[in-house]
């Protein structure tokens, strides 16, 4: 873990929800890496019971895909639930669709969430779009597979980069 003046993270607390099983994904390769920075991580499904105290953690990291642009229902509901803070640290990571071609688009996801957690109290200093394999197979045609571990990999490593950025406290909205 690195210092930010006198400052590390001691406890992250990741609150995702997932669709198809990206999004958990990203959250385990984010817990990883932060726990290789020394930081203590705890992985929230929001479709289960909130059980935590936001109190209890100096940083908070919401995972979502990205649904038509936005930002799912069940999540935007989940945000705006949640208590009050007083400039709690927060990073924002949505997960778009990767055709092997095209990488997806966050649309206003990121901004709305970044919109609500700032209401709420949060102090968001990281934003990010992360793409893998598109699921949307009503529309499009699902990559092939050595499309999807290509995807995989490329995508696998820009995580690991987000996980460094958020443990530096990297300013990236």
């Amino acid at each position: 873990m690195l210092l930010i003046g006198d400052f590390m993270f001691k406890q992250a607390l990741i609150h995702y929800f997932t669709g198809t099983g990206n999004t958990v994904h990203v959250a385990k390769q984010i817990s990883k890496q932060l726990k290789e920075n020394n930081t203590s991580v705890t992985i929230y499904n929001i479709e289960n019971e909130l059980m935590y105290s936001l109190e209890d953690y100096d940083l908070h990291i919401i995972l979502f895909p990205v649904y038509g642009f936005g930002i799912p229902y069940i999540m935007v509901k989940y945000l705006k639930s949640l208590q009050d803070v007083i400039n709690s640290k927060a990073a924002i990571i949505s997960v778009g669709g990767h055709t092997g071609r095209l990488e997806g688009d966050e649309g206003q996801s990121l901004s709305h969430a970044y919109k609500i957690l700032t209401h709420r109290g949060f102090n968001v200093f990281f934003t990010h779009l992360v793409s893998y394999p598109v699921n949307f197979t009503q529309i499009l045609n699902p990559p092939k597979k050595e499309a999807v571990d290509r995807i995989f990999k490329h995508s696998d490593n820009i995580v690991k980069n987000i996980a460094n950025k958020i443990s530096d406290e990297v300013h990236q909205i």
